[in-house]
């Protein structure tokens, strides 16, 4: 087991396995505000087996991955890159041909974009929100590694529907809720809203994100629908 230096937090959880209600039991208890101090340098033997993690960033990735012990040993590139998204996540073209437990993966954080975007970027992000969001790239990781050939190929046309892209991206924030990231998820949830100043967020390349508001459609979970499968989960109680 991982110990996290948590100042003065008593740990207030319970360990198990819930369906909708949980995740691997050998994952960390959700922790509501993580600050730069919170941190275990034994992360670094736990989990950076396999990673590629640019240093100043490497608190905050190594915190996320600590919420995901299956992907311990999986091959992950973190990399800055000028890209209009945000972040983005993809297994390596070669990868796609190879089996499930073989398979490499590149998490793409932009440092350079549109400046209707630039408040979002990576860099910009309060401190919990930035593990929020690399907790969604790594639920993206944890699905696409368990997806065969064919299910990948399915994923990818699915980009063309928007119904798709919304349940699909939905249920990437519920894996990262049930990791028992819910907390970071929702400050980054919550900081996209405020800084961009709309209702709901449907992805960077959706011109929809900055138009007109109030539809039913959710693609990415906002803070209230967040904070209601919290109070759901035993986990975080």
């Amino acid at each position: 087991m991982i110990r996290l230096f948590f100042l003065n937090f008593a740990p207030y959880l319970i360990w198990g396995i819930f369906s909708l209600h949980a995740f691997n039991a050998d994952a960390q208890r959700p922790f509501k505000q993580f600050e730069p101090d919170n941190f275990d340098s034994t992360y670094y033997n736990q989990f950076s087996s396999n990673k590629i993690i640019p240093k100043e960033i490497s608190k905050q990735v190594l915190i996320a991955l600590s919420y995901f012990p299956e992907l311990k040993n999986t091959p992950i590139e973190f990399k800055f890159s000028k890209k209009h998204s945000p972040l983005a996540t993809a297994p390596t073209f070669v990868s796609c041909f190879k089996s499930e437990s073989k398979r490499k993966f590149i998490v793409t954080i932009s440092n350079n974009t549109s400046p209707k975007l630039t408040p979002i970027l990576f860099y910009n992000l309060p401190y919990n929100a930035q593990i929020g969001v690399i907790g969604h790239e790594l639920s993206h990781v944890s699905d696409l590694s368990k997806k065969n050939f064919l299910a990948l190929m399915r994923i990818g046309a699915g980009h063309l529907s928007k119904k798709f892209m919304d349940n699909f991206e939905n249920n990437t924030d519920m894996i990262c809720i049930k990791h028992g990231l819910g907390y970071q998820l929702m400050d980054w949830s919550k900081y996209v809203r405020t800084v961009l100043k709309i209702d709901e967020w449907y992805g960077a390349d959706n011109p929809e994100s900055f138009m007109a508001q109030g539809k039913k459609r959710e693609r990415y979970m906002s803070p209230p629908v967040i904070q209601s499968y919290i109070n759901q989960m035993p986990l975080y109680r």
